[in-house]
């Protein structure tokens, strides 16, 4: 098994202590302990160094910040791993494709399309009231309220 890089390691370290300054159950306490459950998670979750500092990094830190928001005892690595699921740079890109092309056709249609829509939507309001006179959040006296 590759041993993890030291920048991982670091990452870790810089986690586990965000993770144990919001005050989780079970975390460890002393800084000794916060180093040595840093080391054994970047050995748990380095799958044959496949991390990149330079993208993961600031990935890391965003799991982090996510999981001392919604975690109320102290994480695991797999809980860790549920976050990355992969790591950036074998993600596979998403393009964005190219609005479709309308013809003048499609466009007057939706055009007559949006009108009729609104106009529905306008009959379905019906005309708008006015609140009864009386003091705001005074239920008893203004039943529309």
């Amino acid at each position: 098994m590759k041993q993890p890089e030291t920048w991982l390691i670091l990452e870790m370290e810089h986690g586990i202590q965000r993770l144990c300054r919001v005050g989780l159950q079970y975390r460890p306490t002393t800084p000794s302990d916060q180093k040595e459950r840093a080391r054994a998670w970047a050995v748990a979750i380095n799958p044959a160094g496949a991390w990149k500092s330079t993208l993961d990094t600031p990935r890391f830190r965003g799991i982090f910040r996510a999981m001392a928001a919604e975690f109320v005892e102290f994480p695991t690595p797999a809980d860790f791993l549920k976050y990355t699921r992969l790591p950036s740079h074998q993600r596979q890109e998403v393009k964005e494709l190219p609005a479709p092309e309308m013809s003048e056709e499609q466009v007057r249609r939706s055009s007559l399309a949006r009108e009729r829509f609104l106009r529905k939507v306008g009959e379905m309001r019906g005309p708008l009231r006015r609140p009864a006179m009386g003091a705001v959040g005074d239920c008893e006296n203004n039943p529309e309220a």
